[in-house]
């Protein structure tokens, strides 16, 4: 069982465009994680992993990562980083995400 102290832990896996570090062209993963209604009232922080492995590197989404933190600081909900050099997304979410 993954989840044996029955928190809910929601896990959203969601491809996101390259935007090449190009404000223009950054996508919200606020709206992909559903996350638009969410406020610090709801959640005290969100978990995010990016890929960095060599198929994607962080400058590959700079500009979506920059406009996420903005939105999250704008809800007051902080963004614990994930990191996993071997590309296994999943498997540091099942961990704890303390400070």
């Amino acid at each position: 069982m993954n989840n044996p102290d029955g928190i809910d832990r929601t896990t959203i896996f969601e491809p996101v465009p390259f935007d090449n570090g190009n404000p223009a062209l950054a996508s919200s993963w606020m709206s992909f994680c559903n996350l638009d209604s969410i406020t610090s009232a709801d959640i005290d922080f969100v978990g995010l992993f990016v890929d960095n492995s060599g198929s994607m590197i962080v400058p590959d989404v700079q500009a979506s990562l920059d406009k996420f933190k903005a939105d999250m600081a704008s809800k007051g909900i902080q963004i614990r980083r994930v990191y996993d050099r071997n590309e296994r997304w999943i498997d540091p979410f099942l961990g704890p995400l303390a400070p």
